[in-house]
């Protein structure tokens, strides 16, 4: 889609896998893998070079011209306007934050007041998941998020004791791949959460929560129910 956050997403994934599948995998799979990617992603790189130079060339004029111009009427621009606000703002309220009502009242006083540009005023967020939710929460907020985040991540990391006995048994192929994929869901939601408010929309927060709850149901079937004791 060459969305900015599809980019960061792809880039904390990529690396985070690769390490999980040489160390829980096969080294050769991981291997084979990335030479995979490199033959699809070379020819696919070669046919949409003039459009990924020339968003990377936006990307840093916009970079360029905020900060030498404050210039905030860009797709970058206005985020980094968002985030600095967003930032002043939190520091006063650290512990709970604005609100919702409170943080649309004071950015639009800190505006008026020129501390930032009126473009931010179009939006109901700060364009990054965790200062939204300090600037509006506080740091209770952001603890909150770090759960939301942390424990479905904890839950479906790859651990010695958690994981078949049997390495080469089919029951151990599914977990692993069931547990690689809960920890690309949880990644690239935070790779998301970069640029993009991505649980300010309910579809955002449904096609998580459904797919975290999903994968941790599809774990259970694969557990051997306990033998029964004799009578």
């Amino acid at each position: 889609s060459q969305t900015r956050g599809g980019w960061l997403a792809i880039g904390l994934c990529l690396p985070l896998l690769f390490w999980l599948i040489w160390r829980w995998v096969s080294r050769r799979r991981a291997v084979l893998g990335v030479a995979v990617l490199g033959v699809l992603l070379v020819p696919l790189g070669w046919r949409m070079a003039p459009q990924l130079e020339q968003r990377l060339d936006w990307a840093i004029h916009e970079v360029t011209s905020y900060e030498s111009t404050g210039d905030a009427n860009t797709s970058v621009g206005q985020r980094l306007d968002h985030w600095q606000l967003a930032w002043a703002m939190g520091r006063d309220r650290p512990l709970l934050g604005w609100g919702e009502a409170g943080y649309v009242t004071e950015k639009a006083r800190r505006v008026a007041a020129g501390q930032a540009s009126p473009v931010i005023l179009g939006f109901g967020h700060a364009h990054n998941e965790v200062l939204d939710l300090f600037v509006k929460r506080g740091a209770l907020g952001v603890a909150g998020l770090g759960a939301l985040y942390l424990v479905p991540l904890a839950l479906f990391w790859p651990r010695r004791r958690r994981l078949p006995g049997v390495l080469s048994s089919p029951q151990y192929d599914d977990e692993i791949c069931i547990r690689l994929m809960g920890v690309t869901l949880v990644v690239t939601h935070m790779g998301f959460g970069l640029t993009q408010v991505f649980f300010a929309h309910y579809n955002g927060v449904m096609v998580y929560l459904a797919l975290v709850i999903f994968l941790f149901a599809a774990l259970h079937p694969l557990r051997p129910a306990p033998a029964a004791e004799p009578p």
